[in-house]
């Protein structure tokens, strides 16, 4: 009997997962929002036409030319790498998202912060805000010379910590804004973080 109780309940959450179903609205300011059911919604979006190369479902393809976007996970549930990817793209001739300015992930948690060095590979994005649960930004992460971003946002949360890794941001960086940390944490910026910042003329701390 427990046996087949078991049997059901495991059956029950496959099929939960199976229905699992990205939700799309739009703010009254023209955001698009994307909020998950399930880690890889976002990318379960996308059918793969070839090395780099993916087509939007009917579901995503009316926000192609999205100028704001804002992803929204749930508690419990993660951004997957694949997910972000379809965002970001995996690679610079994937572009998903072309005319995409405004990316508001405050309220998702990534499944890896490393993965968010490809935020360089999209070209018109001018305004990042990291997730709340970010606890390390990557080395080199906006550093690379075709990088766009001009304004990054690094959300309130005194429950983490917060590494800025080397050289993470670059020439294009106008203003910054370092969100509060844990005050009995770890947080630190590593050395040159800053290195070549040229055009930086704001820093809110």
């Amino acid at each position: 009997m427990i046996r087949r109780l078991l049997l059901i309940t495991i059956c029950l959450l496959t099929i939960g997962i199976a229905e699992a179903k990205l939700k799309v609205t739009t703010e009254a300011d023209g955001t698009v929002v994307l909020t998950l059911e399930a880690s890889g919604d976002i990318n379960r979006e996308f059918t793969e036409k070839g090395y780099a190369s993916y087509e939007a479902s009917d579901l995503l393809k009316p926000y192609h030319n999205a100028t704001k976007m804002k992803i929204v996970t749930p508690e419990n549930v993660k951004l997957s790498d694949k997910d972000l990817e379809r965002i970001t793209g995996m690679e610079d001739q994937e572009n998903n998202f072309p005319q995409l300015e405004t990316l508001d992930m405050k309220e998702a948690n990534v499944e890896h912060d490393a993965t968010l060095v490809k935020l360089n590979f999209m070209d018109k994005l001018k305004t990042f805000t990291f997730p709340k649960t970010t606890t390390k930004i990557p080395q080199y992460c906006f550093a690379n010379g075709s990088c766009k971003i001009e304004h990054v946002i690094i959300p309130d949360n005194p429950k983490r910590s917060v590494t800025i890794g080397v050289q993470a941001f670059g020439s294009s960086l106008k203003s910054i804004v370092l969100g509060a940390v844990d005050p009995n944490g770890n947080s630190k910026i590593e050395q040159q973080a800053f290195l070549g910042c040229t055009n930086l003329y704001k820093v809110d701390f």
